[in-house]
């Protein structure tokens, strides 16, 4: 209720008519979404990369190493040691 009564008299102040019609996502939200897709592909590249090799003895193991030292990297700069072991 007073959360309602804030938003009234900012608008009364700032002589806003109208009402928000879309509120912006939370930073921290996207991160989480960025963070989420980045695992589930991850994830996906490292299961086709095992199908292959498991039904068809196709091995691109070594093929992909650069790509995934690469994202190794990227996430020992972004993360601690735990989070990374973790992750």
């Amino acid at each position: 209720m007073a959360n309602d009564q804030l938003k009234k008299d900012l608008k009364n102040i700032l002589k806003i008519k109208g009402a928000v019609t879309k509120q912006r996502p939370v930073k921290g939200l996207i991160k989480k979404e960025a963070f989420c897709r980045f695992i589930e592909n991850y994830k996906f590249a490292n299961d086709r990369t095992l199908l292959l090799k498991t039904d068809f003895a196709v091995d691109f193991v070594n093929f992909e190493e650069a790509f995934v030292q690469s994202i190794e990297a990227l996430l020992e700069a972004s993360f601690n040691k735990s989070q990374v072991q973790i992750i």
